[in-house]
This record gives structure tokens, C-alpha cells and sequence, in this order.
């Protein structure tokens, strides 16, 4: 039977320490072109597959740190790893505690005229409000934390900004998008 949840829901869940990896499970793998064109899926509203997790009382050995909580049901994610790995580490700005190595990246930017995705480059994104990163947006509460905060910004910048506000939105929509 497949349970529908919406990003925001699962992100709790994992805060919560409701999901683990077993340790039989590979690491982490996924390239940042691939988080770049998963996070551009999701904007899409493309269908993002399923996620498959074993509901078991007695759990083999899990990946990385193990909370103290006793749980009467212990959710495994047998499929689906890279992709919940990914929602939270761009999400939260961090990485969720069953994730073992280097630190990934959170400097994913959105152009908000192009509506392209892109790790961020200096050159080409510095002093350009055309771009902004899509952690911290999506950590603050997306559109509404960032309209509320037009108030810093010049009339040139904040007016950009209200011009693309449906495009905003549907950045932020992402937190409320139903995944299985």
C-alpha cells in the first residue's frame, strides 16, 4: 500500500529520526548534476518515483548516528536514499543524520528569470538578484519568509521581485508537493 506525504511531512519525519538506512545499503552516490536536475523535476512537478521502506520491529545495523528513541516499528529506506538525502540536505542546509562522508553541497541557486538551476558561481550570480540559493529560500520558509523581507531591499530589487512572484511560488510549492 503506498502512503502519500508531502515534502514538508517527510522532512519532519526525518528530524525525528523515523527513517534510517540499513548499513547494508550504499552510500551516498548521486553527482551534483543529478541533485541540480532532481531539484529541477520537482519544480517541474514531474513525477519523482516512489520511495520503498521496510516497516520492521527488529532492524539490521543502520548507517550513521543512532538517537536514543524506542521505537515500536523501525522505518528502513531501502529505495529511494539518494533522493531523500537530497530534499533534506537542500531543505534543512545539512546533511540528515543517517548520512556518512563528505559534506554535500547546499549552494544550489535558482534564476528566477530563466528558471534554470545551477551550483553557484561567482562571476555569474554575485550582486545578481536574479538569483537566489535555493537552501536558504526553502530553510526560511520559502516565499512568504522572502516577501516579508522585501522591505530591505530597493525599489528596483523589490518590484523585480513582485514581478516574478508566481515563479516564487512555484519554487516554494515544492515544500507542499505529495511524493509516495
Amino acid at each position: 500500500m503506498a502512503i502519500e506525504k508531502k515534502i514538508q511531512d517527510i522532512l519532519i519525519s526525518i528530524d525525528n529520526n523515523e527513517y534510517t538506512i540499513p548499513e547494508f545499503q550504499r552510500g551516498y552516490v548521486w553527482t551534483s548534476t543529478q541533485v541540480k536536475e532532481f531539484f529541477r523535476s520537482l519544480y517541474l512537478n514531474y513525477p519523482s518515483g516512489s520511495f520503498l521502506i521496510w516497516k520492521t520491529k527488529e532492524p539490521s545495523k543502520i548507517r550513521g548516528e543512532q538517537k536514543e528513541s524506542n521505537p515500536i516499528f523501525h522505518q528502513l529506506i531501502l529505495d529511494g536514499q539518494q533522493r531523500l538525502t537530497t530534499i533534506y540536505t537542500i531543505f534543512k542546509g545539512k546533511t540528515p543524520d543517517w548520512y556518512e562522508g563528505v559534506s554535500l553541497r547546499t549552494d544550489l541557486y535558482f534564476n528566477i528569470t530563466t528558471e534554470e538551476f545551477e551550483y553557484y558561481m561567482q562571476r555569474k550570480m554575485s550582486n545578481n538578484p536574479e538569483w537566489i540559493n535555493v537552501s536558504e529560500f526553502l530553510s526560511k520558509g520559502g516565499v512568504n519568509y522572502f516577501i516579508s523581507n522585501l522591505g530591505s531591499l530597493s525599489d528596483e530589487n523589490r518590484n523585480f521581485y513582485l514581478k516574478k512572484i508566481e515563479i516564487l511560488n512555484k519554487l516554494s510549492a515544492i515544500r507542499i508537493m505529495v511524493i509516495t
